[in-house]
């Protein structure tokens, strides 16, 4: 898709609800400005022509800064943002004017131009490159939360919200290892909880789908993974990015960061129930040994069962403020061996057929004394990945590796896994 019809909703009628797009056409409230952000969110989302029947905001900081939408406009006007043109039919009585009488922004936008910009970098993958912007937009809409807003700008960031799920869904959808290869490849120093928050999402996506959930069940998911935990936003920042080890008060406030979740979605962001239950429920465990409520077993919504392994697994693998990451096949082990008891036995499973017991991104060392970093996985078969040489047996980096599929080579195997970080930074 790469034009978009905006569309008014009814008088009174909620756009808060996860889903606001339907085929080509975008749900916007009557008179809510369309600001340069919305355009950043609409490139993301590779559209490069918007049609509708807004007008150019006139007196703002920016005549780029903002365009609004109101059925009751009847004036006709043209205006221009750089080279992109902006008309607004004479008659508001016109449902279905045709597309030249609309507003139109073109792929000279100057937002689609830093996009496509970013995106011609051949130095980094152009799929991290959009899950990086999407980890920047989403830390700016968690700054916006952190404050309860006024009801304008919830639904705005909501409407945003909305977006980035749409298009993680799309890119996950379309390049499956690459997303893999971003959870252990793409240090993020900054932006931790928006980073985390993305990672989560991944993975719930992908083992949902593993476990074969309804389509109309995983947009659900992936938006209570993408916002499990927005409550930490509404907590102490000296205890939350507290190094070393938490006082049993101190412990006790982190874990409310559920409750606050829960609250913000239903209350504030007007999310269902459902959504909701998976940011609630994504710290219990299937023995019953989590919190808030210490459900045990099918007592625990199905999407919490998945984002609480995507969690955990997140946990591991990312630089926390209170200890280092490790590597991933350290973070595999002690998942399904030492903390096996507390995931559901069928989303483990699923977790494991999804990422490999050496996930995308992790270094291993091989029998014939190379290096080589992990780039593929086999499905059900989790200790035979596809790898790439980095290193020579006297282990001299070198680049353009040779890529063994360890499936059908049968006589190389993984002695070991490493800590390859020196090796591709």
């Amino acid at each position: 898709m790469n034009t978009l019809a905006i569309s008014l909703l009814e008088e009174g009628q909620s756009y808060s609800e996860p889903v606001y797009m339907e085929g080509d056409h975008l749900f916007l409230p009557a008179k809510v400005p369309l600001k340069k952000k919305d355009l950043d969110l609409v490139a993301m989302l590779g559209i490069t022509e918007v049609y509708t029947e807004g007008f150019l905001l006139i007196g703002t900081a920016s005549q780029s800064e903002a365009f609004v939408f109101n059925p009751e406009e009847s004036a006709s006007q043209t205006q221009s943002i750089g080279t992109a043109k902006t008309t607004v039919p004479a008659s508001s009585s016109e449902t279905t004017p045709a597309a030249k009488e609309l507003p139109e922004f073109t792929a000279n936008s100057p937002s689609i131009i830093d996009l496509a910009n970013a995106e011609s970098n051949k130095q980094e993958n152009p799929v991290h490159k959009r899950l990086a912007l999407i980890i920047r937009q989403l830390d700016g809409i968690f700054r916006e939360i952190a404050v309860p807003q006024d009801r304008a700008k919830t639904n705005i960031s909501v409407r945003h919200l909305w977006a980035l799920t749409t298009n993680m869904l799309k890119i996950v959808d379309d390049e499956r290892s690459v997303c893999l290869g971003f959870i252990l490849g793409t240090p993020q120093k900054n932006y931790q909880l928006a980073k985390s928050s993305v990672v989560a999402t991944i993975l719930s996506i992908l083992i949902a789908q593993e476990l074969k959930m309804p389509d109309e069940k995983i947009p659900e998911i992936a938006v209570g993974a993408l916002l499990h935990d927005i409550g930490m936003l509404r907590l102490p920042q000296g205890i939350v990015e507290k190094r070393g080890k938490l006082s049993e008060e101190e412990t006790a406030i982190i874990r409310t960061h559920t409750t606050h979740s829960y609250n913000i979605l239903t209350r504030e962001l007007a999310y269902s129930p459902a959504v909701a239950a998976i940011a609630l429920q994504h710290h219990e465990r299937w023995d019953g040994t989590g919190y808030p409520y210490r459900l045990v077993g099918n007592a625990i919504d199905t999407g919490a069962r998945i984002v609480c392994i995507a969690d955990a697994f997140e946990a591991m693998i990312c630089e926390k403020p209170y200890r280092n990451p490790i590597i991933g096949y350290l973070a595999m082990k002690s998942l399904v061996s030492e903390n096996a008891v507390h995931f559901a036995p069928n989303t483990l499973k699923a977790f494991i057929n999804v990422m490999g017991m050496y996930p995308i991104g992790s270094g291993v060392a091989l029998n014939d004394g190379r290096i080589a970093r992990v780039v593929d996985v086999h499905h059900n078969i989790p200790l035979r990945p596809v790898v790439q040489v980095i290193a020579n047996n006297g282990a001299v980096r070198v680049s353009g590796g040779e890529i063994i599929d360890l499936l059908a080579e049968k006589q190389l195997f993984i002695t070991q896994a490493l800590d390859i970080s020196s090796l591709v930074t």
